[in-house]
Parts: structure tokens; C-alpha cells; sequence
């Protein structure tokens, strides 16, 4: 078994614009830079105390610079120095005409999409790519990944995506379909099967070591 550590980039400056992204390529903000570091420290003092998840075998992300220089920040602060492998289906959804708008902007011009959207009534946001589309390119990117992963030795990997893949994730592995904030995600495991398996929860910056004690506290 090989874990992933799947988990979403960290603040980008639209993030605290308040502004929709989609395949939008906004820069992190410096806050974010500094999530990302964090987090790196955190699975790097977990590294060191021989705590899982063990040593990183691979790093990958999306192609997206919010995304890609997470995964570079959050790598080289937990001792990192190897390769990063981009996966351009792991990018966010694509929301179309959506994307630069606030929340505000969206509902004055389409006033009710953004609820029906959010319940799963409304099949693709205007001019964007449609849930089931977004869905398939995302299983397949992450079981792609995970296979690929299988062969880099013991120790886990990191995958720095977006929210909705991780919430597209989420539904394929019969998860709560949750908002995830900067650096939240989950850990997951292909073992051979059709899917990965879920095993836990990850919040890199409320600390690893925490959160695993939170998870196994859930589990007795």
C-alpha cells in the first residue's frame, strides 16, 4: 500500500479576493506561500520523528501555478528535492463564465445558479465543463497516479490539487462531499482495485500528528 496525500493548494491571491477560479492561473498569495511552507514543516518534523506518513516517494500536483507551487513550497520544506510531476487533469473544475467572478458578481447575473450548482441540480455552471465530464477526468488522473505511485517504494506521496477535484474524489469514494480550506484534503491508497481506498482524513496545517490522533480517536 502506497498512501497519497491529496490535499488542496494553499491561499491564492483570488482566494482572498473572494474571486472563482476554474482554470484561472492566479499566483498564491504571500499568505499562501507561507501556509505552504508551513505545512511542509509539519510533514517534515513527522518524517523525522519516523511518524507515518513516512518518507515522500513523489510529489505531483496540477498544472496550475496555485497548485504546482504548493506542492514545490510545501516539498522542499519537508526535505524534498526530487522531481515534480505536473498532471494537467488534476486541475480544477472548469466554471466557465463563472471564473474572476465573486459569489456577488455570479448571483446578480444569474441569480439562483449558484445554489442549484451547489445542490447538484445544475449540470455544468454557463460556459463551463459539465460535473459528469469533470468527474471522469478526475478519477482517471487520480487512479492513474495512484498506479504510478505503487512502484516508487515505501513512504507516501503528495498531491497538491483544487477543492472541487477533492470533492470529486470524495463522491467517488462514498466520502461527505465537504468544502476543504487551504491544505485540507485526504489520504488514500490504491490496493489493485477498480478505486483507491479512503483511509483518513489530512489537515497539513493543524498538524499531522494531531490529526491522526483526532482520526484514530473516531475509529475506536
Amino acid at each position: 500500500m502506497h498512501p497519497l496525500i491529496v490535499v488542496r493548494h494553499a491561499q491564492s491571491e483570488w482566494n482572498a479576493a473572494g474571486r472563482w477560479q476554474g482554470w484561472a492561473d492566479p499566483p498564491l498569495s504571500s499568505a499562501g506561500e507561507d501556509q505552504a511552507r508551513r505545512a511542509g514543516a509539519v510533514l517534515g518534523e513527522a518524517i523525522a520523528a519516523g511518524d507515518p506518513p513516512g518518507p515522500i516517494t513523489a510529489v505531483w500536483s496540477s498544472d496550475l501555478r496555485r497548485a504546482h507551487h504548493t506542492a514545490r513550497l510545501v516539498a522542499g520544506a519537508a526535505g524534498w528535492d526530487g522531481p515534480l510531476h505536473e498532471v494537467h487533469d488534476l486541475r480544477e473544475h472548469d466554471v466557465g463564465d463563472w471564473s474572476g467572478l465573486t459569489r456577488d458578481e455570479i448571483e446578480r447575473r444569474w441569480p439562483g445558479l449558484i445554489r442549484a450548482w451547489g445542490d447538484g441540480r445544475l449540470p455544468a455552471t454557463p460556459g463551463g465543463e459539465t460535473r459528469v465530464d469533470f468527474d471522469r477526468r478526475v478519477r482517471h488522473a487520480i487512479a492513474r497516479v495512484a498506479t504510478a505511485t505503487e512502484a516508487t517504494g515505501p513512504g507516501s506521496s503528495i498531491v497538491v490539487t483544487h477543492g472541487g477535484v477533492l470533492r470529486a474524489v470524495a463522491r467517488w469514494l462514498g466520502q461527505p462531499e465537504q468544502p476543504f480550506s487551504q491544505l485540507e484534503g485526504m489520504v488514500i491508497a490504491g490496493g489493485g482495485g477498480p478505486r483507491p481506498r479512503y483511509l483518513r482524513a489530512a489537515a497539513l496545517l493543524h498538524g499531522w500528528a494531531d490529526h491522526r490522533r483526532e482520526a484514530a480517536a473516531q475509529r475506536e
